[in-house]
């Protein structure tokens, strides 16, 4: 009975701690992931395996289960920066560069390359 008690005591601990913010942003999560879970059992060709592994040959891929980790590991930050009220300008635009221009800097990157023709070692 002792360690139930030292168990609920901690968690009790845990959740005093809890806002409306936090609540708010677990409810979205849990619903977020619930769609996607949702989508990827349905008659949709949406496969979870997709977002680390390459879909033709359905092996996974270093490059892409990297970019979804550090994906979501600032995106945590993110959250906590402004939780924590830390959240400037600079962090702001880090992060638009890194994920929303991370897509235009590879297609450019492939053209150019395609633009120089074949490299050769």
């Amino acid at each position: 009975m002792k360690y139930v008690d030292a168990i609920l005591g901690y968690w009790g601990g845990v959740f005093e701690k809890l806002g409306p913010l936090e609540l708010l942003l677990g409810v979205m999560m849990f619903a977020g992931a619930w769609v996607l879970y949702q989508a990827h059992k349905g008659p949709s060709n949406f496969n979870l395996r997709h977002l680390i592994a390459d879909p033709v040959t359905d092996k996974v891929v270093l490059e892409k289960a990297a970019s979804l980790g550090a994906f979501l590991v600032s995106s945590w930050g993110f959250i906590a920066l402004i939780h924590y009220k830390l959240m400037s300008e600079w962090y702001f635009v880090g992060y638009m560069v890194a994920w929303a221009g991370a897509r235009p800097l590879t297609m450019y990157m492939a053209k150019k390359g395609d633009a120089n023709g074949p490299q050769t070692p």
